[in-house]
């Protein structure tokens, strides 16, 4: 079950920041190009809300070959483009994405972030297109669709704690454990259309690709937070080194003692990169830097990591 990937390629799609040609928005939305022993393998991670429609011919990536679509968790900056990626990927007569994510997906979100109580969660429309998926069994330990030839039929999975997918060269990790003090759920996202109820976030999904030198780990707001979530990451891959982690981190306005709890985790724990966006916060990306010695870098659309 546990194989490395040959090569890693991540593109990012969608980001709250680009340049020229590149086209921002408040969303995140990342294409993985995998070589594993058993071929290629490719992932959409997360869909934004429609920039990778554009960005992704500037970057040279065509998202409609992805294998898979992996949705991080249920808010809208993720998820708004699915039902859009999957008719468009259907008219261009390409085989059906599996779709990955949480067995808790359809749980609800709600912000204060605009001063009103508001819905976050998934559109009417991605609800929709998830609930006209055919509905797969949720398989084993690993998912053996790959191993057995890639069927193009689609489908949603639902994942719950641990799935191998990519022929066991990369995993979903789920049901992240709360366990660092100072991660706690932020304080403008609530369960109730009342927003009394904080949100535990327990829809929330990570991606982990084993390489050559440790594990790739995507996240797409990381609302666990960093050092649980790599923790949890480590666990579920018997101690594998975080080579990199990537994706937004949520520490916009997180306060100094948890930047410097985070950068502190990242240094002691031998984690080789970070690089980060999206709700990361510009002020924390640049003080994490500083503080984790030089590890720390920001991505924007069409911004390239190759493992």
């Amino acid at each position: 079950m546990e194989v490395q990937a040959r090569s890693v390629k991540v593109t990012i799609l969608a980001d709250n920041t680009a340049k020229a040609p590149y086209v921002e928005e408040h969303g995140f939305s990342a294409f993985l190009d995998i070589e594993t022993p058993e071929g290629p393998y490719r992932i959409l991670f997360d869909t934004g809300r429609g920039a990778l429609f554009a960005n992704a011919p500037i970057a040279g990536v065509n998202p409609f070959e992805a294998d898979a679509v992996v949705l991080s968790h249920g808010h809208y900056d993720h998820t708004d483009a699915l039902a859009q990626f999957l008719e468009k990927q259907r008219e261009a007569g390409y085989p059906a994405s599996i779709v990955y994510a949480s067995k808790h997906v359809f749980s609800p979100h709600y912000s204060t972030r605009t001063g009103i109580c508001r819905p976050i969660g998934l559109s009417p429309e991605s609800c929709a297109a998830l609930e006209s998926c055919a509905a797969l069994e949720s398989p084993g330990p690993l998912d053996t669709r790959f191993e057995s030839g890639k069927s193009g039929s689609g489908g949603f999975i639902p994942v719950d704690e641990l799935l191998h997918i990519a022929g066991g060269s990369a995993f979903l990790g789920g049901a992240i454990p709360r366990t660092e003090p100072l991660e706690i759920p932020s304080p403008l996202l609530f369960s109730d259309k009342g927003c009394t109820v904080p949100d535990a976030m327990i829809d929330e999904l990570f991606l982990a690709v084993r390489t050559a030198t440790g594990l790739f780990v995507l996240t797409g707001c990381c609302h666990a937070g960093v050092i649980n979530t790599l923790e949890h990451a480590k666990a579920l891959s018997n101690g594998e080194r975080i080579a990199v982690v990537a994706g937004g981190l949520h520490l916009a306005g997180c306060g100094a003692e948890r930047l410097e709890a985070t950068a502190g985790y990242l240094v002691r724990s031998g984690t080789g990169r970070a690089i980060t966006g999206h709700c990361s916060g510009k002020d924390e990306e640049r003080a994490l830097a500083a503080l984790a010695g030089g590890i720390v870098s920001p991505f924007e659309c069409g911004s390239t990591l190759v493992l």
